[in-house]
């Protein structure tokens, strides 16, 4: 999923917990190939319905670049207001998160690095001051 749809879902999750059903969206995610058998078994396990919607939530979160404009699409039938709110939803501001590592060896040597997420599959980490890595996921590791 990319990263400014996956903060569209963050941004607005309260109001997807407070209102969606999971049954009302949940059979076309699996129809159309975003979740598994598996998946469903996940979500709806949940005791209250909010419970099976963050699960949900969480589920779509982990699934490829198909999935925000699919779980989208299965929303506009019995929510338009919240594919409506999704849409205007200002991502503008977005920053792709950093994550820093302080690390201290036997012999004392402090090294920090830095992991910034580079959109889908993609990972940039640096070590000390000039190594830099650009790590791109085959497609296979993927997931839809």
């Amino acid at each position: 999923m990319d990263a400014t749809d996956r903060e569209r879902l963050l941004r607005n999750r309260i109001d997807l917990l407070d209102s969606l059903n999971v049954h009302d969206v949940i059979h076309y995610l699996y129809q159309e190939g975003i979740f598994s058998e598996d998946d469903i078994e996940r979500a709806c396990s949940g005791t209250t319905r909010q419970d099976k919607v963050w699960m949900m939530l969480d589920l779509l979160l982990l699934r490829g670049p198909q999935a925000y404009s699919t779980f989208r699409h299965a929303l506009q039938e019995n929510y338009p207001w919240l594919v409506d709110k999704l849409d205007k939803t200002d991502v503008s501001n977005f920053q792709r998160p950093t994550i820093y590592r302080k690390q201290v060896r036997k012999d004392g040597h402090v090294s920090v690095s830095e992991t910034r997420l580079q959109g889908q599959g993609n990972v940039v980490v640096q070590a000390g001051s000039n190594a830099v890595v650009n790590i791109g996921l085959p497609t296979t590791f993927r997931r839809k």
